[in-house]
């Protein structure tokens, strides 16, 4: 081969790295834009179809295209955000495989109505690791693992409603004034789910014999997740609540709804209660039941729901529960 074939060859190996790594680039720019300017569930189409998106501190993992576009899609719908992608370098590793690191600073609050917003401190300083496949001509992310160093939770600027009141609680809009959104559970969070539900159960001050008895029907398994319809309510990576829609129509059954202690009084079980209620009405069914904690009747009855009668307790021998019902009107 003469030194002009090899010269041209060089040539070609330079400008394809070249253009793979702009690719890349790309992507990483296209995922913020879509953020914060488009359509937030859209940046699913970025992945490949097993594609994960991981952050590791807050012991989150979305794994697999559609369940990235739920996830993403949850994104209250009154956020202003925006995000500055800088220090992007990419490393192309194979014809069909890179890597990148880049830098990321994000803006952001709740409870935007329009207009110009003053200045603020970032919410989130970090950095992206990301790995790319390239999948019939087209570089895409087969996985993104968030680290965020620096962090706080998202400021809202105003309430969306009277304090305790979020809407019907449907994703893609704030329940609260600390913005928590509403969106599918996810297997990984079922220990987290779990120590959740036996503390908010503890809040009504039952012994530790009591919980004992209670941990096997309350504990949170990530494999029935997604066939129990288990919704979280969640603002910055923490976990505020869950609730479940279990049964099928034309009777939906609430099957569980918790809510973490130090997130009581802020309208989280109100907003999963009406995200529950809503679900089951577009299903189609025409009633929602539940067997009520007795400290929580109260609470039902405020949601509409009345006492039909009695339940026997799933733990513990000899004790009853009032069993409830609301009329899911069109």
């Amino acid at each position: 081969m003469t030194d002009e074939a090899h010269h041209h060859e060089d040539h070609d190996d330079a400008l394809t790295t070249m253009l793979a790594e702009r690719a890349c680039e790309r992507v990483v720019v296209d995922f913020v834009h879509r953020l914060d300017l488009g359509d937030p569930g859209s940046v699913a189409e970025l992945f490949t179809e097993d594609g994960v998106w991981r952050w590791p501190d807050g012991e989150r993992r979305v794994e697999g295209r559609e369940a990235l576009r739920a996830y993403f899609a949850g994104r209250p719908a009154d956020r202003l955000s925006r995000r500055l992608m800088t220090n992007i370098l990419v490393t192309v590793e194979s014809a069909t495989t890179a890597r990148a690191v880049s830098y990321l600073t994000t803006y952001r609050v709740d409870g935007y109505t329009g207009g110009m917003v003053e200045p603020r401190l970032p919410t989130n300083v970090g950095h992206y690791e990301d790995t790319f496949r390239k999948v019939e001509g087209r570089w895409l992310l087969a996985t993104r693992t968030v680290h965020l160093p620096f962090g706080a939770d998202t400021e809202r600027l105003a309430p969306v409603g009277p304090r305790g009141e979020g809407g019907d609680g449907r994703e893609g809009g704030a329940g609260d004034q600390g913005g928590f959104r509403i969106r599918p559970a996810l297997p990984t969070e079922a220990a987290t789910l779990s120590e959740l539900v036996l503390r908010s159960k503890g809040h009504w001050g039952y012994d530790e014999a009591f919980l004992a008895s209670c941990r096997e029907e309350l504990t949170v398994h990530g494999e029935e997740l997604a066939a129990r319809r288990a919704v979280v309510a969640e603002v910055d990576g923490r976990l505020l609540g869950v609730a479940t829609l279990e049964g099928e129509p034309p009777v939906g059954e609430l099957g569980m709804l918790f809510v973490a202690p130090e997130a009581m009084g802020r309208g989280v079980g109100r907003a999963l209660y009406r995200h529950v209620e809503a679900t089951a009405r577009e299903l189609g069914c025409t009633r929602l039941e539940l067997d009520a904690d007795p400290n929580a009747e109260p609470f039902y009855r405020a949601m509409g729901a009345e006492v039909v009668g009695t339940s026997p307790s799933g733990s513990i021998p000899g004790r009853v529960v009032p069993r409830m019902a609301a009329t899911l009107e069109g």
